[in-house]
């Protein structure tokens, strides 16, 4: 039924892991971050992950339920005093998540299932048959397509059952028995999402059973195979089993890891170990094993083995502590369970840089690195110098040591030699000889070597305390040495490509040389510059200079200099190496990080240790360029490469997450979606509430691992403002007195090197207004303004109404009362002064003047009571009027007065007040044409329109000037009562002209 290979180890297979386990090869660093009890872990015991489909990671434990956003642990354990917490403790078995973001998962004697919207649990009893309530472990294994949700129960009673639990109907049932205790499954899945095979085994034992299920229409058959000591199948006891391929099953066993084919029951040892503890693969199907002390294996089947271990040395390594369990998540994170220590992640697609600790130089670091002619890497460490050749393997027999203090710099010069300095002396060495040469020794203490050049013609000039000098080679092995300066001291040296020497003047300037006639001369004032210079670089126009201040740009024709700092985003202050690469880019390095400046945009693209970058240090002026185009920086007990052909940034895509929502400051038990009530909230999308909870407060990460701390957030709240605010990741935004009305709060994500992700979350908030901003209180106040205002108009009219029928009344009553006085007395003066004799003349004036008075007050009696009249307030009945008046007129006179009315609408009624005055006017000047003017004839002419009326007299014959009348005739009235009117006005009148008067008044 199975075979397995001889589980002799062969002979090649001992040399291939003894190759593993000390080739010095570059291998991929990997920087971990941590999680622990300190960081909120439930405990340090821990199992399964899921990355569900917010984002959000779920860690479970003995010890409860934890969820992990990146920068903060949620942890759930049982609380009886609150409603839908977690009960039970023990949760070990996987996760399964929903279509609706429901999780379900395994505790003792229940099923959970995590209900999203509310932010709680429910706990379903597992019943199978005869009523019966299960008293065991239960641990979910998997979810079909069919949302079914598979569990195996640790229960000898029912025979060790693989169940399955239906959501939609709430149903359990038996798929198949194992018949022999076991804790562990691993599932694998048709193309159909249906379950295929189930892979049980008890952990750690020898023990296993392949479960085979073939479905036929509305029937599932399933077939168990005991994969036994006995058939010398599977050696040891297993830990952990994975599905890949079609028909691939890995198994972590004692013996190693073991291939077993589905198709063809064979089982194969590909990998000899005896501590694997689990194992999972990645996105591109490579194996990534845990063992049980710590280590982490990458097994590329078609490469080579790589481990990785606990480094008491790096922050960021792995834990030394057995590994439970590994887990990719969606976007391709290693998850790493340990035994004690809690948790690790990091993202092998973040890792950019490959580090290489040789075990040659122990416990010595790389002081200085050069490169040859032929491409071959030469670094010093200690008192050794090593030749690294190409496959980065250290090539013992063409290296040397050198007596006395620790070498601090080497370089190459043209034909091959290397040149070296420590303290005491300078040194070349022929690579083809056993020993080196000393150039040049220090005379007394304090001319101590610095630093030194290799010029273009093979000279060196080295600094020292007591300032420069320069070595030659005037006759073959032997040197001479000359002094170039001594007037300060020298820290480090460079020439550039046309000649000219640089000297850094100690931490004072930079002093400008060039030879000439067998001499070094000054060409330039010292240039100021602050720091000491840690390594320099060049291109067509500039020398670019690291220094402890930043990164100085300095003008070869000019001398004018520029320095970028962290003003200008680099990764820190002090700069201690610079690479160029091509005529773009320069690669910096502070203590800790990896910088690639553009020379150009002079834009910086920063790398730290979640990149790969050594946490342990990076070593000052140690970096080269190899042949092929790799760039080497120090770190201490080794070195790592950057590979600029293949150097991607992280494509990691960071998402929103909402954490908390706080209303008036506070917690609000009533918060929740308007749309389906939800109160958790990372799961709201819009909530409503009342004018009176308008200070909000919200907290919020951006969800990425490969570095959340370093992940960034942008957010705006669209009614408010519409400009992004930039924040720390996790994320804070306050808004106080928010007015009624609609707002859109938009929060971006950004991972650690700057990329933003590709959804925006939103919420809509609304605030609604008090009942007296709302739109019915505006229409109730509007509708009661306005029966207010048609009552008060019923009221005023039906007023207006009552004094007009007083006014109407009372001047009735006067035109009865007081009309036949004035007649009576007009009559009787006029019959008392016809009995009178001629002889008495005085009183018959007396009595004339009596009749003409009554007359008078009675006809401006009658006037007064045509006035106040509602019924005569029409135009045509103010025409009516005054062609009485003319009528009376022409009675009394020999002047022919004439009344035209050209009315448009005679019916229209007027203001009584300006009918009252126009027809005063009217009256004023045709009694005084009529006495004063001397006219033949008097035309009058009344006319009116839409909008205006116009009274027009005209005379002929007029002997005066009408102007010059006195006031004391009565016409001083006339202009009073037109200004009145507010209407245009002429009266005048000379001998021969006949325009008097005209007016015209606005009448509408």
């Amino acid at each position: 039924m199975c075979n397995i290979l001889n589980p002799i180890i062969p002979l090649y297979f001992l040399i291939l892991l003894t190759t593993f386990e000390a080739k010095a090869q570059f291998s991929q660093n990997y920087y971990f971050h941590h999680l622990t009890h300190k960081e909120g872990l439930s405990q340090g015991w821990n199992w399964y992950f899921l990355n569900d489909s917010r984002g959000e990671m779920w860690v479970s434990s003995p010890n409860g339920l934890n969820r992990f956003d990146g920068v903060s642990v949620q942890t759930y354990t049982p609380d009886e005093r609150l409603p839908g917490s977690l009960k039970g403790l023990n949760i070990s078995g996987q996760f399964v998540e929903q279509a609706n973001g429901d999780i379900w998962f395994g505790v003792e004697d229940m099923i959970c299932r995590y209900v999203r919207l509310q932010d709680t649990f429910e706990h379903i009893p597992i019943i199978l048959s005869g009523n019966n309530k299960i008293h065991s472990n239960c641990r979910v294994i998997g979810q079909d397509t069919y949302q079914k949700v598979w569990f195996l129960l640790e229960d000898g009673q029912f025979g060790f059952p693989i169940c399955t639990f239906d959501p939609s109907t709430r149903l359990f049932q038996i798929e198949c028995y194992i018949s022999y205790n076991t804790n562990r499954c691993s599932i694998k899945y048709d193309e159909h999402g249906r379950v295929q095979y189930i892979f049980a085994f008890q952990w750690p034992s020898p023990g296993a059973s392949l479960i085979k299920f073939t479905y036929q229409e509305s029937k599932t058959n399933t077939t168990n195979t005991r994969l036994s000591d006995d058939k010398n199948c599977i050696q040891g006891r297993i830990t952990d089993a994975i599905f890949m391929e079609d028909s691939l099953l890995y198994i972590a066993a004692e013996t190693g890891l073991i291939k077993y084919s589905l198709s063809t029951g064979l089982a194969k040892n590909i990998l000899r170990h005896k501590k694997l503890n689990c194992l999972a693969n990645d996105a591109k199907g490579k194996l990534w094993l845990g063992t049980s002390d710590g280590n982490l294996l990458f097994f590329n089947t078609e490469q080579n083995l790589q481990i990785y271990k606990f480094d008491p040395n790096e922050s960021g390594s792995l834990k030394k502590d057995p590994i439970n369990h590994i887990y990719f998540d969606k976007s391709g994170n290693l998850w790493i369970a340990y035994r004690n220590e809690g948790v690790s992640w990091t993202n092998p697609a973040k890792s950019k840089f490959q580090v290489w600790y040789p075990p040659e130089i122990k416990n010595n670091t790389f002081i200085s690195l050069t490169t040859d002619k032929s491409g071959n890497i030469w670094g010093a460490a200690g008192n050794s110098i090593y030749k690294i050749e190409k496959e980065f393997k250290i090539n013992l027999k063409n290296s040397i040591h050198i007596p006395g203090r620790k070498i601090k710099k080497i370089m190459t010069d043209p034909i091959g030699r290397i040149w070296m300095h420590n303290d005491t002396s300078a040194q070349v060495w022929d690579t083809h000889s056993p020993n080196a040469r000393i150039a040049a020794k220090r005379k007394e203490v304090y001319t101590e070597f610095i630093d030194f050049t290799i010029l273009h013609h093979q000279d060196i000039i080295a600094t020292t305390y007591a300032g420069a000098i320069e070595i030659n080679e005037p006759i073959r092995n032997r040197f001479k040495t000359t002094q170039v300066d001594t007037s300060s001291v020298y820290a480090s040296v460079y020439e550039d490509s046309a000649g000219t020497i640089y000297l850094c003047r100690g931490i004072r300037g930079i002093c400008v040389l060039q030879k000439k006639a067998g001499a070094y001369v000054q060409i330039h004032p010292p240039l100021l510059l602050r720091g000491d210079i840690n390594a320099w670089s060049e291109d067509k126009t500039s020398v670019w200079i690291a220094c402890t201040n930043g990164l100085v740009c300095l003008n070869k024709n000019t001398f004018d200099a520029h320095l970028f700092n962290q003003k200008d985003d680099l990764p820190g202050l002090s700069i201690t190496n610079i690479i160029a690469d091509g005529d773009i880019g320069l690669w910096l390095s502070t203590n800790e990080k990896i910088a690639y400046f553009n020379k150009k945009t002079h834009a910086v693209t920063t790398f730290s240790i979640a990149d790969g970058v050594p946490g342990s240090g990076i070593i000052p002026n140690v970096a080269c360029k190899t042949s092929s185009g790799e760039i080497l920086f120090g770190a201490n007990r080794g070195l790592f490469e950057i590979n600029t052909n293949n150097l991607l940034l992280f494509n990691g895509n960071p998402a929103v997450l909402m954490k908390k929502i706080l209303v008036n400051d506070l917690p609000d038990s009533t918060l929740r979606c308007s749309e389906n009530r939800c109160a958790n909230p990372r799961e709201i999308k819009n909530i409503k509430l009342p004018y009176s909870k308008s200070t909000l407060s919200f907290s919020f990460v951006a969800i990425e691992y490969s570095d959340p701390l370093n992940n960034r957030l942008e957010y705006r709240l669209i009614g408010l403002d519409t400009n992004w605010v930039k924040v720390d990741n996790p994320g804070f935004a306050r808004f106080t007195n928010l007015p009624p009305g609609h707002y859109d709060l938009e929060i971006k994500a950004y991972n650690s090197e700057g990329r933003a992700g590709e959804k925006i979350y939103s919420l809509h908030i609304m605030i609604t207004p008090p009942f007296w901003m709302t739109w019915w209180f505006y229409c109730l106040v509007a509708i009661f303004i306005l029966l207010s205002a048609l009552g008060f108009y019923q009221y005023r009219i039906s007023q207006i109404n009552k004094l007009q029928q007083i006014r109407q009344q009372i001047t009735a009553d006067l035109h009865d009362e007081i009309g036949p006085v004035l007649t009576g007395i007009r009559m009787f003066s006029d019959a008392l002064r016809l009995r009178l004799g001629q002889e008495d003349k005085e009183t018959k004036f007396i009595l004339e003047r009596i009749g003409a008075n009554a007359h008078k007050t009675l006809s401006s009696f009658r006037d007064i009571i045509w006035a106040v009249n509602l019924k005569y307030d029409s135009l045509g009945d103010l025409s009516d009027r005054m062609r009485e008046i003319v009528n009376d007129a022409n009675e009394s006179t020999d002047i022919h007065c004439n009344l035209s009315c050209r009315l448009h609408n005679p019916s229209l009624n007027i203001n009584p007040r300006l009918r009252h005055n126009i027809f005063l006017i009217f009256k004023e000047v045709l009694h005084n044409s009529v006495k004063y003017s001397g006219a033949s004839e008097i035309k009058i002419y009344l006319e009116s329109n839409e909008k205006y009326l116009t009274l027009d007299f005209q005379e002929n014959g007029c002997g005066f000037d009408m102007a010059n009348i006195q006031p004391g005739n009565g016409l001083f009235n006339l202009e009073k009562r037109a200004n009145e009117l507010k209407g245009d006005f002429y009266f005048k009148s000379s001998p021969g002209n006949g325009v008097i008067l005209k007016l015209s008044v606005r009448h509408s």
